[in-house]
């Protein structure tokens, strides 16, 4: 059995992924590290080559969210990735304890993926995002394993694949002739993320051959599995779902963003994006919400629902009936005017004879026939005066900048006090008011959508916030919980040695020190009367003190 690694010492075995993991010292740092085998060294010194700017690649990341890279070696014709040894429970652990709130799995989910920008920024590829890769932390989430895959295809090694990896890996990994880049880690956190939201796997197959099949299908919607979930989030992570690779968010900063914009009630629900997408607040495509950038090529968010055949037979039917209808009238010649004739036949009536007498007229009917005829003026209508549209819609416009600016100021201030629901609210009126004429209000639209980056992320310091309280309280209830432990079992020079450390801590709160600082009482006392009930040796210590007598 092998006692190092290169220059590492080997303390133990702790895990069994790839082809190994140990815990060893590192003496230069004079801290513990994972060492993790790959198999044997590359053969060419290409291979090499590209080995070393990848071992680089990753020494440049800095990231909180990713498990540091120290280095890549060669030992006894075997290749080892040398990263941090973090100490925490993974995801997988996690999800075994206990349940999971939508809001964690969104906080967790964005932490992963901005570890991801990272790699991807460098030109490293994940390859195997799953659970038990992920680690938590001190209230912080870890990116394990990063490199290890991408440097394995260098090394042209397959990796044992573990039982839990196969549900998590894209339609392009299970082909093993597709090839694999960043949209690979996008689809993988899709699946990550369905699991901690819906509580369940949206392929459940464990094979290759299964699984790659039931790919073929869309998932079942996170709504109907969690009731009250924002449609958006589940249109977020439908996309990231999507078979190929073209149609998925195509950065792991784009599906971050919209993952938060979808938690917070920004994301539409049903997203629809050309090739080609505008401005979400522009005049082509406005909507009432504040609408992330979209990658280039993503489609609907889900695919619709195919209606029954019966349906679709009537539908049809119906449209085919209207166009000949339509046909008919537009084909039919135009028939000619109607016009009635009547025969004017001679009409005999007899009236009896009517014998008038005439009388010349007076002098005041002649004037009045002299006069001539009055015609009567119709004077048109006054017409109204013409209503200037442009100066409404400047006033229009003016109460609207006003507004907006009054709705703003309650935003910031209210996402200053940390009410980030009150805040969102007024964040969504604000838009809704612009979105009437963006062209006018491309300046307040940029300062909404300036504000909302800052209300997503105060979301998710919150949510880390409250992950890190919930882990550090856990740390001290177990360091707690082994000082009472070692008191049950009567072992009280071991509980009082571990309640001293324990209330040397830095930190400690009040709530853990009452209980210790008990524990070591009791402790002391359970010693003392220990030693009270001995016997003591009759030998008489006959030691003289200096100067003194015995």
């Amino acid at each position: 059995m092998k006692s190092h690694i290169g220059s590492y010492s080997i303390e133990k075995r702790i895990g069994d992924g790839g082809r190994g993991v140990w815990k060893c010292f590192d003496k230069a740092r004079g801290c513990s590290v994972a060492v993790r085998a790959l198999g044997a060294s590359a053969a060419s010194e290409s291979d090499l080559r590209r080995l070393r700017d990848v071992a680089g690649a990753l020494k440049r990341v800095d990231d909180g969210n990713v498990c540091a890279f120290e280095a890549l070696i060669e030992h006894d014709g075997e290749m080892f990735v040398v990263t941090d040894l973090v100490d925490g429970e993974t995801l997988e652990e996690r999800l075994a304890s206990g349940e999971m709130s939508t809001d964690d799995a969104i906080a967790i989910g964005a932490q992963v993926l901005g570890a991801l920008h990272s790699l991807h920024s460098v030109g490293v590829v994940h390859g195997s995002v799953r659970p038990s890769n992920v680690m938590i932390a001190s209230g912080r989430v870890k990116l394990m394993d990063c490199g290890v895959h991408h440097i394995a295809s260098l090394l042209h090694r397959s990796l044992r694949r573990a039982r839990d990896v196969v549900p998590y890996l894209s339609p392009e990994q299970l082909h093993s002739t597709a090839a694999i880049d960043h949209r690979s880690d996008v689809y993988s956190t899709g699946v990550l993320l369905y699991r901690l939201i819906g509580k369940r796997l949206p392929f459940e197959e464990s094979d290759d051959a299964g699984a790659l099949h039931s790919r073929l299908d869309a998932p079942r919607e996170l709504t109907d599995l969690v009731p009250g979930l924002r449609r958006g989030i589940d249109d977020v992570i439908a996309i990231a779902l999507r078979r190929e690779p073209a149609e998925r968010f195509q950065s792991a900063a784009l599906f971050r963003e919209a993952l938060l914009d979808g938690a917070a009630g920004f994301f539409p629900a049903s997203p629809s994006v050309p090739d080609s997408a505008p401005d979400p607040l522009s005049a082509e495509a406005v909507t009432p919400a504040i609408s992330p950038p979209r990658a280039t090529g993503v489609a609907q968010a889900r695919p619709h629902k195919r209606r029954p055949v019966v349906s679709w037979i009537f539908t049809g039917g119906s449209l085919l009936i209207s166009s000949v209808l339509l046909i008919q009238s537009v084909l039919r010649p135009t028939p000619p005017p109607v016009t009635t004739t009547v025969e004017k036949h001679p009409v005999i009536v007899k009236t009896p004879p009517v014998i008038a007498s005439v009388t010349p007229p007076s002098k005041e009917r002649k004037k009045e026939l002299k006069k001539p005829p009055v015609t009567e003026t119709i004077r048109e209508p006054r017409p109204f005066p013409k209503r200037d549209t442009e100066a409404d819609r400047r006033d229009e416009i003016d109460l609207l900048s006003m507004q907006i600016s009054d709705t703003l100021g309650r935003a910031k201030a209210k996402l200053e006090d940390n009410d980030l629901d009150g805040a969102h609210d007024d964040l969504d009126a604000a838009a809704v008011k612009a979105a009437r004429y963006p062209e006018d209000f491309r300046a307040e639209i940029d300062e909404i959508r300036r504000v909302n980056g800052l209300l997503n992320a105060k979301r998710v310091d919150a949510q880390i916030e409250v992950q890190r309280k919930i882990l550090e309280r856990s740390q001290w209830d177990r360091r707690l919980a082994e000082v009472q432990r070692d008191f049950d079992e009567k072992d009280y020079t071991g509980a009082k040695k571990a309640a001293i450390r324990l209330l040397a801590e830095p930190g400690l709160p009040d709530w853990v020190a009452a209980p210790a600082t008990e524990l070591r009482n009791a402790a002391q006392k359970a010693l003392v009367g220990g030693f009270t009930g001995t016997q003591t040796s009759p030998v008489q210590n006959n030691v003289r003190r200096p100067g003194g007598r015995e």
